[in-house]
């Protein structure tokens, strides 16, 4: 009959520490988000990788010639750079508040 009763009084008992929204938007929003544009980063870096290997196969590639493919491999890792900076930049600052501990 009364069923309802102790989810009420558990909701009612949640921790909303600092520590606790920190871990939670780190956890649900920022490092999904960081893995996707890992994700993205990887397949340019690797599609101009491709690129490159192609190109230098059929000749086209001189040494003073400017085409796209380089372009691609050192945007891809920049990309994969700020992906792994903006993890551990997470990283420290969940120790530094001491919201490392999973608590979800």
């Amino acid at each position: 009959m009364f069923s309802w009763i102790p989810s009420i009084a558990w909701a009612a008992t949640s921790d909303w520490s600092v520590k606790t929204i920190i871990y939670r938007i780190d956890y649900y929003i920022l490092n999904p988000l960081i893995e996707v544009g890992f994700v993205v980063a990887l397949a340019y870096f690797i599609w101009g990788v491709i690129e490159y290997i192609r190109k230098k196969e059929l000749g086209t590639i001189t040494p003073l010639s400017k085409d796209g493919s380089a372009d691609h491999i050192v945007w891809g890792l920049v990309g994969l750079l700020i992906m792994v900076s903006a993890f551990g930049i997470m990283t420290l600052i969940k120790s530094i508040i001491g919201s490392n501990i999973a608590t979800p």
